[in-house]
């Protein structure tokens, strides 16, 4: 969020912080529950597995892991390709444990060939 450009909006700052951090905690409640219903269960270690899965989701969408801005369209296809090459696996009745290992596998092959395609030739 920048604060220059909520300032020549004319809005308050902190008035549109405090509303930004609000929806985003919203949003962390919402896919709380959602996890619960999914899981059926209140255990803390129920999420765990979705992290490498939203940072993969976002990096495939086209965020760098230094930041900047991505279209949510972006992220969006990115858990939609992660899905079906984990359902791929699933159906192909690989093992749990390697269908992790296969996701990071995507997620490194994606950033490996987005630095190269970066490089500028000399």
């Amino acid at each position: 969020m920048s604060q220059d450009a909520i300032r020549h909006s004319g809005r308050p700052l902190i008035v549109t912080q405090l509303a930004v951090y609000a929806l985003a905690g919203f949003c962390v409640v919402l896919s709380g529950l959602a996890v619960t219903a999914n899981t059926t269960s209140g255990d803390v270690n129920a999420s765990s597995g979705y992290t490498l899965l939203s940072i993969a989701a976002v990096v495939l969408g086209g965020a760098s892991f230094g930041g900047g801005r991505i279209a949510p369209v972006g992220a969006v296809l990115g858990a939609v390709s992660l899905t079906l090459v984990t359902s791929l696996l699933a159906f192909l009745d690989v093992s749990s444990d390697y269908q992790v290992g296969a996701q990071g596998l995507v997620l490194f092959l994606v950033v490996a060939v987005r630095a190269l395609s970066s490089r500028r030739p000399a």
